[in-house]
């Protein structure tokens, strides 16, 4: 994992998933009503909505400027000095206590970033529209489908697609509550 993620990428995530969607639209299609009927969609509208809000949020805990890198890379190693003649004081353990927080935020930011970058071009447009326009601009349903020029009846079988393509790719991924 050698990523780079900037504030900016962060914030055009949106458009970027919109863009990547649109490029391999020709490639997608809607699940079909056997591959959705599996999942509590429910369930997984509001465990999906709490990955992004915990992914927006993110953003505020991280504390980094418009042009600061966040790299995790595979050369990345966790190292701890021998304390057997140091003596542990409450202010250094704060600071490294911090310190794994951050890192820990950051590589869950990378991880979702990139995880949504990738289903990104396995959604048809019509998909990617609801996500952005549902979990980042918080959208009713009814200006979707007006947005979308289709029917609720439509929006329901894009929702479901939607949702579960999403949660195939985020099932992994670890939700930290304590951010």
């Amino acid at each position: 994992m050698n990523q780079k993620v900037t504030l900016n990428s962060i914030l055009d995530l949106p458009l970027e998933l919109l863009r990547k969607s649109e490029k391999y639209d020709s490639y997608s299609s809607l699940l079909g009503e056997k591959q959705f009927s599996k999942y509590d969609y429910k369930k997984l509208k509001s465990t999906i909505r709490s990955y992004f809000e915990y992914y927006k949020n993110s953003i505020y805990f991280s504390h980094f400027p418009a042009n600061y890198n966040i790299q995790l890379t595979t050369a990345y190693d966790s190292v701890r000095v021998s304390s057997t003649n140091v003596v542990s004081d409450s202010v250094s353990n704060l600071v490294i206590s911090r310190i794994d927080k951050e890192l820990e935020i950051a590589s869950w930011i990378l991880d979702f970033h990139s995880r949504i970058l990738q289903v990104a071009s396995k959604l048809t447009i019509q998909e990617a529209s609801y996500l952005v326009d549902y979990f980042f601009s918080n959208l009713s349903e009814e200006v979707i489908c007006e947005k979308l020029n289709i029917c609720r009846k439509t929006l329901q079988k894009v929702k479901k697609s939607c949702l579960v393509k999403v949660w195939i790719e985020l099932e992994t991924l670890n939700l930290k509550e304590d951010a």
